[in-house]
């Protein structure tokens, strides 16, 4: 099921790919197409201390809450730096951020931007809004794709987070920032499967120019998703880019969140 463009070819590096615990990673619409491994996990910490790991980036399914906590405490364990690429609130969270800094361990998260993907073109245009001097009302943004992604939010259970995330990246952008969460929607919609791994966001923004007159700003956009590992072409990935410098700060004792790192490749997002 595995729909991404191909744009490189990975000779064989001699890794062996170990079973981790699948605990919540596994939802009812990937179980009816995925069959889980039949060997029993590795213990995480242990791996990651004797392959002398530097950093761990945990990249599970939306909605992995316990699996992705497990694997925060496992790099907490072997000493190695954790880049959280879901919406699970970790680095966000003061008790986990504190078990990160009383570690010595440092974290970046939660969650991850795409290059120019549907919420960060939300964003600009939320901005936009009140940089001309128009109320911002009510939005939404719709989001649908074929990828396993989208085929893992159709269980709805798994989303609060996520649409907390998106939300919040784009509200976030406004200074006058009381919008009812009623009057904002921002999530994953559907999975349709033809459209593979290409996703259509359709954004809405209804607000008040001068005078109260209504103003309403409508667009629709195709992303191929790929791009969301590829900051830039030459340059690499977001995922490839953030171990990077973080492995730096971490060899100069940088330890807990580390809130530069994380700025230009994860949602911004307030303290619960």
């Amino acid at each position: 099921m595995n729909n991404t463009i191909k744009f490189a070819d990975v000779p064989s590096l001699g890794v062996t790919v170990q079973r981790g615990p699948t605990m919540d990673g596994l939802n009812k619409y990937y179980r009816a197409v995925i069959e889980e491994s039949p060997y029993e996990p590795v213990d995480v910490a242990q791996v990651l201390r004797a392959t002398r790991a530097q950093v761990l980036v945990s990249y599970l399914p939306v909605g992995s809450e316990d699996a992705q906590k497990f694997y925060a405490q496992a790099a907490i364990d072997a000493g190695v730096a954790f880049v959280n690429a879901i919406p699970v609130f970790i680095a966000s969270d003061p008790v986990w951020a504190k078990k990160f800094a009383d570690a010595g361990v440092p974290i970046i998260g939660d969650d991850i931007k795409s290059q120019v993907g549907a919420t960060i073109v939300h964003r600009v245009l939320a901005r936009l809004f009140e940089d001309r001097g128009l109320t911002l009302d009510h939005t939404y943004q719709l989001n649908v794709g074929g990828n396993m992604d989208f085929k893992n939010m159709l269980d709805r259970e798994r989303l609060e987070s996520k649409k907390i995330s998106k939300t919040q990246a784009v509200t976030s952008q406004l200074e006058i920032n009381n919008m009812d969460p009623d009057d904002v929607h921002i999530g994953p919609s559907d999975h349709i499967p033809w459209l593979h791994d290409r996703k259509w966001a359709y954004i809405r923004m209804e607000g008040r120019n001068f005078g109260d007159v209504p103003s309403t700003s409508s667009s629709s956009s195709k992303y191929g998703l790929p791009e969301f590992g590829g900051r830039h072409h030459r340059r690499g990935s977001l995922r490839q880019d953030r171990p990077r410098p973080w492995h730096r700060r971490a060899n100069r004792g940088s330890v807990g969140v580390l809130h530069e790192v994380a700025s230009g490749a994860v949602p911004r997002r307030r303290g619960p």
